[in-house]
């Protein structure tokens, strides 16, 4: 515990705005915070300061009272995580109108401070998801062998997310099949389970985004699968076509708590991993539709896949729809790059009017062209009633 001393004043306080403002650029939190709570200390002239997250205040608290010191918590609002000033000293010093003035003061530096790292942090983030996103889209342009998509977007998804792995499930006869692994053995890829087994059976089955971050819940995972030795994981289902066809998982080979921030980037990875599956008669009312609304969105029209006659063809949205004005024969494989920009709210809807005319369910002309525009799937599948 420091010697206290006489308080500073509020000028104090922002010359420690000034001091501490560049650790908020730090990926991590606590070099920040460590500053904070030295330079509180400082400014206030007590005993002891400290920011701690809010789980940890009443613990804090105690220790500090324990020792005889009067304490006083000040909420810090604006971080990453829930915070709080906590300040110890005498009662005499603690109860004046000027160090509660101080102290505010300081609590409210402490919270810009905490403020700024945390907007900095979502723009690093946001970087680095449209960094791997777009990596992962480029793959659509050198390669349109599946597999190579499928572990690049794995690989990215891991990275982006920070976990230690990923795997890409794709749902076949009842089972999810490993089509694609990061972070793992690839012996791994073709291991199966029934679908509705563990967390990716789980998001599989409720068709929306399963968080789990308790070690029990993949402690009867079988001998030599994906799930042995996960600490925590996110399991996202991936749409094909409209329907759910697999899961894009992102798993943790350690204690870890994964959060809302984590399952919006997998989100974005499992959009961009929808291969939509089309039968050819309505390929061409498909293709038209996308044109209307992005014309220039990469395409790719695979037809026969791992068939004898497969065949390939890649380009715009615009450029496809005029080539295959007429559907092919055989099965048909459409897929999508990632989309570019938004588009006009008219033009979405009209295009789910289109897909509708010709034969697409309602709901999943609704859902294709929400996914490629920014309208709310919702609203295009009122309008078309």
């Amino acid at each position: 515990m420091n010697v206290p001393h006489s308080p500073g004043t509020v000028a104090d306080a922002l010359a420690l705005l000034a001091r501490v403002m560049p650790l908020a650029s730090c990926t991590d939190a606590e070099p920040l915070v460590t500053a904070l709570g030295d330079g509180a200390r400082d400014v206030l002239g007590v005993g002891d300061a400290a920011v701690v997250e809010a789980g940890e205040v009443e613990e804090e608290a105690a220790a500090l009272r324990e020792s005889g010191l009067e304490v006083a918590v000040l909420t810090l609002e604006g971080g990453d995580v829930p915070r709080a000033l906590v300040v110890a000293g005498s009662a005499e010093v603690l109860r004046t109108a000027q160090t509660a003035q101080l102290a505010r003061a300081v609590a409210a530096v402490a919270a810009a401070a905490l403020a700024q790292h945390a907007e900095l942090g979502e723009r690093r983030r946001s970087a680095e998801l449209q960094g791997g996103l777009a990596r992962a889209a480029h793959t659509l342009h050198g390669s349109l062998d599946l597999s190579t998509l499928l572990t690049r977007i794995a690989r990215e998804a891991a990275r982006v997310v920070e976990a230690d792995a990923a795997v890409v499930a794709r749902l076949t006869d009842e089972e999810l099949a490993v089509e694609a692994v990061h972070g793992m053995a690839p012996e791994l890829i073709g291991w199966r389970m029934p679908a509705g087994d563990g967390v990716p059976g789980r998001a599989l089955a409720a068709g929306e985004t399963v968080l789990a971050d308790d070690e029990a819940e993949f402690a009867e995972a079988p001998p030599g699968s994906p799930w042995v030795n996960v600490g925590a994981a996110i399991a996202v289902p991936v749409h094909w076509g409209g329907r759910l066809h697999g899961v894009l998982s992102a798993l943790w080979l350690r204690p870890a708590a994964p959060d809302q921030a984590h399952v919006d980037a997998l989100d974005a990875f499992a959009d961009l991993a929808g291969v939509a599956f089309e039968s050819p008669q309505r390929l061409a009312a498909s293709l038209r539709s996308l044109a209307a609304v992005d014309a220039g969105r990469e395409v790719a029209v695979c037809r026969e896949l791992t068939k004898r006659f497969e065949e390939v063809a890649r380009g715009t949205a615009a450029e496809l729809a005029e080539r295959f004005a007429v559907a092919p024969k055989g099965e048909v494989t459409l897929v999508l790059a990632a989309a570019s920009s938004t588009s006009d709210s008219a033009e979405a809807h009209a295009a789910v009017a289109e897909l509708v005319a010709a034969g697409t369910p309602r709901g999943v002309a609704a859902e294709v062209v929400a996914r490629l525009t920014d309208v709310s799937r919702n609203d295009l599948y009122r309008s078309s009633l």
